[in-house]
């Protein structure tokens, strides 16, 4: 990742970490072991608690047992992994935060970005599954992507692909956790 002055600076993952593969380490521990300014984008799909809890639907167990098997994170454990992803960032680089219906409307989102001030709400996707979910008014077919970027706010050279659409259609895959 090029620093300010242009150059690259390299450093060395944990042993048994690859890149663009899928790891057996924790996220937090992951981002621990990177030094700042360094990364291009971070993703962030939390296990949050938070509009579940409120639902108080009780199935989880029945309906939700893949989910309910992955371990749930606090809006505390999900607030340090934005603090960490704002730490490893590059200047003007992305933190992609995969969010609910109920983390837009209750501004959860925010509170999660709220400590890392040098990072800013830039832009919002929204994901239609096209399936019917849960809701106890409107069944939710939609999850959404706040993405944020670490200062200098800059959209020349950061960002490169305008062929991505704000609303992306995509059915998911029933056989994985989405």
């Amino acid at each position: 990742m090029p620093d300010g002055g242009g150059q690259r600076r390299s450093f060395r993952l944990p042993r048994g970490v690859a890149i663009n593969r899928r790891n057996r380490i924790d996220g937090l521990s992951l981002l621990r072991a990177i030094p700042a300014d360094v990364v291009g984008m971070v993703f962030c799909d939390p296990q949050y608690r938070t509009g579940l809890d409120k639902l108080a639907f009780g199935n989880e167990g029945s309906r939700q047992k893949k989910r309910a098997k992955l371990p749930q994170m606090t809006d505390e454990v999900i607030r340090e992994f934005v603090l960490e992803a704002e730490r490893v960032l590059a200047p003007s680089h992305y933190l992609m935060l995969w969010v609910d219906k109920f983390s837009i409307g209750e501004g959860q989102h925010l509170r999660y970005l709220e400590a890392a001030r040098r990072l800013h709400v830039v832009d919002l996707l929204a994901w239609n599954k096209l399936t019917i979910g849960m809701g106890k008014r409107l069944r939710c077919t939609t999850e959404y992507l706040v993405i944020a970027q670490k200062e200098p706010i800059r959209a020349k050279g950061t960002w490169t692909d305008h062929r991505i659409k704000d609303c992306w259609p995509e059915a998911k895959d029933g056989d994985r956790h989405a």
